[in-house]
């Protein structure tokens, strides 16, 4: 999955050094140095070999440079590396990170090997990109310092980590979730959803058609749904009957119902899925804009769903703000709706089964088989006659 663990060479500190503290860790952060040698010759392997030297009385987990990662520490064992003492949340609770910046390597490319390390790192520990902090961060000195010292070249190494981030979850694309998931969920959160105008099956494949349309992902849609909306029990500024599903021009001080109001569920899906191609894509919309925001998107800011809270996105754009976790909430959910149990009966079956019953149906069919005009015409005319002997 991640081919930068194939660049890992596992040379680790001996266990006797005193330098290898030995104390077990869950880690909760990265810590980012660089070297600050612009000299030459302080590549990865220099650094392995000054490690290992038990007079040092330092350690961090993984050395980069423009070709190579050298790890000297397990990930379950802190190191001395943070500068925040013995207990500190740096040293206790951190991987350390040193990326080399000597002059007779490719500086870009070290800086980019380390980010896709990174990357690796945050998923196998479920470490938001938030905690990913320079060596600053705990002592407040200049570290890292060739990184620092460019114009926004910490911000510009935290787009790299998320760019470089292929686990980051695209708006656009196919579905993963299914109908019957979708409405599962939904109800198991809660059973008696406020749906003046429809009910919640057809409101799940309002959703699948209108995304469908427009390319964006329909799951990722229903999950922001219920996070905006906490599953259709509403209590906020947006009232059910405004067919506004996503908060869309709910602004802090509104008051109830000072948002945007669509005149039917369909309509009110169709503008959320705008909006969300708007910061996805800068492909055209395939229907006419209904959006009342749409204008006011930075056109493909937010490519990714953990993007659409300003503060995690990189470009400076978010549909939530300052909306700090408010992607990853969302994918939380779309994770949770992928995995629920499918039951593949559909809500459309019972009436099926009792048309069957009522003899204006025969054979096999299915809730979501296609109807001829000659089949309507047939259960029209089979129900007319019914209902004239009566």
């Amino acid at each position: 999955m991640f081919e930068v663990e194939k660049k890992i060479i596992v040379d680790l500190i001996p266990s006797t050094n005193g330098n290898r503290p030995g104390y077990k860790m869950e880690p909760e952060y990265i810590t980012v140095h660089d070297t600050g040698n612009t000299s030459k010759g302080a590549n990865a392997y220099m650094h392995s070999r000054y490690i290992k030297n038990p007079t040092t009385g330092a350690s961090w987990h993984f050395t980069v440079d423009d070709e190579k990662i050298y790890q000297h520490l397990p990930t379950n064992e802190n190191g001395w590396h943070a500068g925040d003492g013995r207990n500190g949340t740096g040293n206790r609770k951190s991987i350390g990170i040193e990326i080399c910046m000597n002059s007779d390597i490719d500086r870009a490319k070290a800086e980019n090997l380390a980010a896709q390390l990174i990357t690796y790192l945050m998923w196998k520990f479920d470490i938001p990109v938030q905690k990913v902090v320079q060596h600053n961060h705990w002592t407040g000195k200049n570290c890292p310092s060739v990184i620092r010292s460019r114009k926004n070249g910490w911000q510009s190494f935290i787009k790299l980590i998320q760019e470089s981030n292929t686990t980051l979850t695209s708006i656009m694309g196919n579905m993963e979730a299914k109908l019957a998931q979708m409405v599962t969920f939904a109800l198991k959160g809660n059973k008696s959803p406020a749906l003046p105008y429809c009910s919640t099956e057809e409101l799940a494949q309002i959703f699948i058609e209108e995304a469908e349309i427009e390319g964006v992902r329909a799951d990722v849609a229903w999950a922001q749904t219920l996070k905006e909306t906490g599953y259709f029990k509403y209590g906020g500024i947006v009232v059910p009957e405004q067919n506004n599903y996503s908060g869309i021009g709910a602004l802090n001080g509104n008051g109830k119902g000072q948002a945007a109001r669509f005149d039917s569920p369909r309509l009110g899906v169709r503008a959320q899925i705008q909006h969300l191609k708007a910061y996805a894509s800068t492909e055209p919309l395939k229907h006419e804009c209904i959006d009342p925001r749409f204008s006011l998107v930075k056109r493909g800011s937010a490519k990714y769903v953990e993007w659409l809270g300003y503060k995690n996105n990189p470009n400076g754009a978010g549909w939530a703000y300052p909306g700090d976790g408010y992607g990853y909430d969302i994918v939380k959910l779309v994770n949770l709706i992928v995995k629920e149990p499918v039951n593949e009966a559909h809500w459309g079956d019972k009436y099926i089964q009792k048309m069957k019953e009522l003899g204006l149906i025969s054979g096999e069919h299915k809730a979501l088989d296609e109807l001829t005009w000659a089949e309507f015409g047939a259960v029209t005319v089979k129900l007319l006659d019914m209902l004239a002997k009566q």
